[in-house]
């Protein structure tokens, strides 16, 4: 005897938004980190006759602009500083863990709002993608 078929619950299919990683897709939209960081090494060695050494990117979002500083050389160090735990864990998983142990000990994240934390001296900061 066989046994009438039961139907079964079908999941429902995921679109492609569903499926897509928000914040490679915001990277990908709108940021350009060697751009960007190719640009704050010539203003700054313009303006000031000198590298800029100590970096700190206030609402660094997943920290990717923070990450390329720090590959650049070796004497760059980087503070980014976000409000937002959920993005910083994805940079950390994401980009800090990409970096070689040396450039990981060179980059900082900070939860908090930006104008509050209070850091260590820096030479420049950066707010990229804000709406002033």
């Amino acid at each position: 005897m066989v046994k009438p078929s039961t139907p079964r619950a079908r999941k429902p299919r995921l679109t492609q938004a569903q499926k897509a990683d928000r914040h490679a897709c915001y990277e990908a939209a709108v940021q350009c980190v060697e751009a960007e960081i190719d640009f704050v090494d010539a203003e700054f060695q313009r303006l000031r006759g000198r590298r800029a050494a100590v970096l700190r990117e206030d609402f660094c979002g997943t920290g990717n602009a923070s990450c390329e500083w720090v590959r650049r050389r070796r004497s760059n160090r980087a503070i980014g500083v976000d409000i937002d735990p959920e993005v910083l864990a994805w940079g950390r998983d994401h980009h800090i863990a990409a970096l070689p142990k040396a450039a990981r000990a060179r980059m900082t994240q900070v939860e908090g709002d930006v104008t509050r934390v209070r850091t260590e001296p820096v030479d420049t900061v950066l707010a990229m993608n804000f709406s002033y």
